[in-house]
């Protein structure tokens, strides 16, 4: 379940921090009534990026230790702000530790043009319990656009992966969403 609502886990404010928590906490349970193996959270928050790593990371593994007593992961996705830089996004998992409970879900978009999205996605690897194939623009032969699948599901197999590859598009599609959804699939 991809929850974007819960609020700022890396917010400087703790009473901020501890409602997201909680509202995280009974996605959980639903999640594992559903008998989903996984939540997906973001990571909003606010001040300096070191600060944010530190909460972040404090907030990850408070999530993944009640993950745990439902048998749940917590995903970190790459989805915007300071989660779509690599480095700091990394800073977290590094800080978290290995928590069993914890992963990364890499999506092959929401990176700046600064960033090398294959590298990126290669680092993430390690630690990624599923992944996100967006895709937005095809061309004629149905290729995307915007991606070298080829290349990046090369990444991901060197990586070991044998997770879940969620297929998720966006509205400026050229194609109708269906036909969308295929031609990333194929």
């Amino acid at each position: 379940i991809m929850l974007d609502t819960p609020g700022a886990y890396a917010a400087s404010d703790k009473a901020t921090r501890e409602t997201a928590f909680e509202k995280a906490c009974v996605w959980m349970q639903g999640a594992a009534q559903l008998g989903c193996y996984a939540i997906r959270i973001n990571a909003p928050g606010d001040g300096p990026a070191e600060e944010q790593v530190k909460r972040m990371a404090e907030s990850s593994i408070r999530l993944a230790d009640y993950a745990a007593k439902l048998n749940l992961y917590v995903l970190i996705e790459n989805h915007g702000g300071l989660s779509s830089d690599p480095e700091w996004l990394m800073g977290v998992t590094k800080q978290v530790g290995g928590h069993p409970n914890f992963g990364l879900l890499p999506d092959f978009g929401n990176f700046g043009p600064e960033t090398d999205r294959y590298e990126a996605v290669k680092s993430f690897m390690p630690h990624a319990k599923a992944v996100s194939a967006k895709a937005g623009q095809f061309d004629e032969q149905g290729n995307c656009l915007e991606t070298d699948y080829y290349k990046m599901m090369d990444i991901v197999k060197a990586a070991g992966f044998t997770g879940y590859i969620g297929i998720e598009s966006w509205a400026e599609l050229q194609e109708d969403e269906p036909k969308a959804i295929r031609l990333t699939r194929d």
